[in-house]
């Protein structure tokens, strides 16, 4: 046990078990530490699997959490980008010369 070295994983979709264990299984340092799964049923605990993960392979886990954070967040940047409308300074005058009025106000 003082040998583990525990790590915080997100839950995220990509970052589950069920997607990963049968990569990581082709690991013998990593495998050894499981019994044989037979079924789908048989996956191991999470928090267990990614400490002997980090502790057998840390970089694959850095590797793993950096790569989870850059689909989330990474594209969040781009989806930014394509919202985005410039308006140039004469369209802004355009806009302010011509007042709106919502029909949602109380009058």
């Amino acid at each position: 046990m003082s040998q583990v070295r525990p790590v915080e994983i997100p839950k995220y979709d990509e970052l589950s078990v069920v997607n990963l264990i049968t990569d990581v299984m082709k690991q013998p340092d990593f495998a050894k530490f499981f019994p044989e799964q037979k079924t789908k049923a048989d996956l191991p605990d999470r928090v267990y699997f990614f400490n002997i993960l980090n502790t057998t392979d840390p970089g694959y886990v850095n590797a793993l959490l950096q790569h989870a954070q850059g689909l989330r967040f990474g594209g969040q940047a781009k989806d930014a980008e394509k919202n985005r409308i410039e308006v140039t300074d004469e369209w802004i005058k355009e806009l302010q010369a011509s007042p709106f009025y919502s029909s949602m106000t109380i009058a």
